[in-house]
């Protein structure tokens, strides 16, 4: 059986990154680390992948082209980076170059300039992530059109022509939150529910995993109070404090969207964390300290970095060793945290030190 990466840096406790950067002498890698890891490959006798250098050597680059759009700093545009940062270590070997666009805010002209910029480089690969909308529909299928292979990440354009989706089952995970709901609400209490956008593909397929499962059980969707909030903290804030001083006992909130501070503080202020539960999605430091006050109950965690991660590795592949893209749709691991599952790290980040699996490994 052929040594990987993957292998060595499941044996080293490393990233796939740091095992490719002791491997190709680059810095930035501590001296004991980089023992260990040599330590591992003269263990594994690991030899390099020599159709890959050929590839690499021969002067033959790939350009993927990566536009992430409709972001804002924080915890999601820090994973997909670093998810992107590492692969880019990594497929380096095979000759492909990231060309990597971030946008934040809905600013639809600069989304349609790199677009532009993108078709008239041109670039061999597309990676995307935006809302769903007529125009950027449009735009990946005129790049499918020229034999450019598109593959969207975390919120999917299903009605577009793209060759595959990398992120989470929205949709179960929307019935996850409602199981996790279902079993510490009552049938008669009120459950507000509140997603980012309609446009967010991911959003509307949580609330309908939830509606669709939560009815099944039981409650009656005039018990459900769906809103959109916009990811805005004071949309948010408010919709949360309204809710909860218009219902008293006890209540469910889930929220499908990224203002979960905004509810957090919003139940903080009244006091009514001891009869409010809230589901939400995706783990920060913030949304960490908040589930240890108390204040947030569960959550459901995507891990943005292996999507990241993941589709610049397939497309990678498909370009320069022609292996096919993964059918459809590819859905990265979900994990359900408590308070008290919480790793014991400080930092948030050294959550996702941990090597994820190469999907032409598994």
């Amino acid at each position: 059986m052929r040594v990987t990466i993957k292998m060595i840096a499941e044996k080293s406790g490393v990233s796939r990154g740091t095992v490719d950067r002791v491997i190709h002498n680059r810095p930035s890698v501590k001296p004991e680390i980089r023992e260990r890891v040599q330590a591992v490959i003269e263990e594994l006798n690991y030899q390099p992948n020599m159709t890959a250098r050929a590839l690499a050597k021969s002067n033959v680059t790939k350009t993927i082209g990566v536009l992430i759009a409709n972001t804002k700093e924080g915890i999601f545009e820090d994973e997909v980076k670093r998810g992107l940062d590492d692969a880019q270590t990594v497929v380096t070997e095979n000759g492909t170059h990231l060309d990597v666009r971030f946008i934040e805010g809905e600013n639809t002209d600069l989304i349609r300039q790199h677009l532009v910029e993108f078709m008239n480089s041109p670039i061999d690969g597309l990676i995307i992530y935006g809302k769903n909308s007529a125009e950027l529909i449009g735009w990946v299928n005129r790049f499918v059109d020229r034999q450019i292979p598109v593959v969207t990440i975390n919120t999917d354009l299903p009605e577009s022509n793209r060759d595959c989706y990398i992120g989470e089952d929205q949709y179960r995970c929307g019935a996850i939150a409602s199981d996790l709901m279902h079993k510490f609400c009552r049938n008669e209490a009120d459950i507000l529910v509140i997603l980012g956008s309609y446009k967010y593909t991911g959003h509307t397929a949580r609330t309908q995993g939830f509606i669709d499962s939560i009815t099944k059980k039981g409650f009656s969707k005039q018990k459900l109070h769906v809103r959109e909030c916009h990811n805005n903290y004071e949309e948010t804030y408010q919709c949360v404090t309204e809710f909860l001083k218009k219902n008293s006992g006890w209540q469910g909130i889930y929220m499908a969207n990224e203002s979960v501070v905004a509810c957090a503080e919003a139940v903080k202020t009244l006091n009514r964390q001891d009869d409010t539960l809230i589901v939400f999605h995706d783990r920060s430091d913030v949304n960490d300290q908040f589930m240890r006050d108390g204040i947030l109950d569960y959550c459901i965690d995507q891990n943005l970095y292996d999507q990241a991660y993941t589709a610049v590795e397939v497309l990678s592949q498909h370009l320069s060793l022609d292996q096919p893209l993964p059918s459809g749709v590819h859905h990265t691991a979900t994990t359900i945290y408590t308070p008290s599952s919480l790793p014991i790290e400080d930092r948030f980040c050294s959550l996702y030190a941990r090597p994820v699996t190469p999907y032409f490994e598994k």
